[in-house]
């Protein structure tokens, strides 16, 4: 295995590694292929893979032609022998593997690299050698403390992303940001959730593979296993229109109402296939999700700048919708604050 680690994404649920590789002849090669993939059953459980060997002749190219363990039959072994040095370069290279993206969830819009540096600990060791006075300062360190101070760290990051874009416009910046951040939109529920596998798809689909219905992100509830789903919209949507309704009633934005509508039927299509889709996930995941009566939240635009008339309008409208909360972005940002803050106390 090269210094850098990448992880390209094949889906929205997997993303491939850097091979491993392990012995290499002009005819024969052997490696590992590593796979990542967001296992919700035990997030830190998330990298898979396959043991592989090549063989060609002098005058070929290695092909893809597949032989696994289906084509074995029954009392046959298969055997792949790997000297010391082989075995070590697994161990390191799986090693690597888990400390690069151990415990995260794949990347579904763009390829992530990683480049191996030298032991944290020796590197540690070598500063700490050089600089007697940080070795007695870190000795005193609640580690508690500190473990609190770098979360603090990573959600003001966090904070001022959201804080340096909220004027951005392109809904796949705002895709990525939130598979990065996954978490984030878990702050919208009241309820315990975490995100379900990236799945997207909630059914629809005619006999021509057209017409699907896909949302932004689903999550599920670990406890109950009901689902929810977020579409995610961008801050920079506007919630009204220039043009009034009547001279004291603004007129609401048609993304606004049409993101409700697109909810609605998502919501739908997924009651009317969710026998077939649970059937799915269940014989491909091993998971199970329930679909009751489903929470589903609109992300989109910003409070800031609307004048007293469409707050009061907005808040109406939103507090009797039912079935769809909507909640904008710098209400998001808000909660993100509130959870700093209550971190540092």
């Amino acid at each position: 295995m090269s210094n850098e680690i990448k992880a390209t994404p094949k889906s929205f649920v997997t993303s491939e590694l850097t091979p491993i590789m392990l012995q290499e002849t002009p005819n024969v090669r052997i490696y590992f292929k590593g796979v990542q993939v967001n296992n919700n059953a035990d997030i830190e459980k998330n990298i898979k893979g396959s043991l592989i060997i090549q063989k060609k002749t002098k005058s070929k190219t290695f092909d893809e032609s597949k032989f696994t363990r289906k084509d074995i039959s029954p009392y046959d072994m298969v055997e792949i022998t790997l000297d010391t040095e082989a075995t070590a370069s697994l161990c390191n290279g799986l090693v690597a593997y888990f400390k690069a993206f151990g415990g995260k969830q794949t990347d579904p819009y763009k390829q992530i690299s990683y480049v191996k540096v030298d032991d944290d600990i020796k590197a540690l060791q070598r500063i700490l050698a050089k600089d007697k006075d940080l070795l007695s300062i870190l000795e005193k360190v609640d580690t508690q403390t500190l473990n609190s101070a770098l979360n603090i760290k990573n959600l003001q990051c966090i904070k001022e992303e959201i804080e340096n874009n909220i004027d951005n416009s392109d809904e796949l910046f705002w895709q990525g940001f939130f598979s990065r951040n996954a978490w984030a939109l878990s702050q919208l529920f009241n309820s315990p959730l975490m995100i379900y596998n990236g799945a997207r798809y909630v059914g629809g689909k005619a006999l021509d593979n057209k017409s699907g219905k896909y949302t932004d992100f689903i999550y599920k509830n670990p406890l109950t296993q009901n689902i929810s789903l977020i579409e995610i919209k961008t801050p920079a949507e506007k919630i009204f229109l220039q043009t009034a309704y009547r001279q004291d009633v603004p007129k609401m934005s048609e993304n606004i109402v049409g993101g409700v509508i697109q909810l609605l039927l998502q919501r739908q299509s997924l009651y009317n296939e969710y026998t077939t889709l649970r059937n799915n996930v269940l014989e491909q995941q091993k998971e199970d999700f329930k679909a009751i009566n489903i929470q589903s939240i609109l992300l989109v635009g910003k409070m800031q700048g609307l004048t007293q008339m469409e707050l009061k309008c907005l808040l109406s409208y939103r507090n009797e919708l039912k079935s769809v909360e909507i909640i904008t972005f710098d209400e998001l940002l808000v909660k993100v604050k509130i959870l700093i803050q209550l971190l540092k106390d």
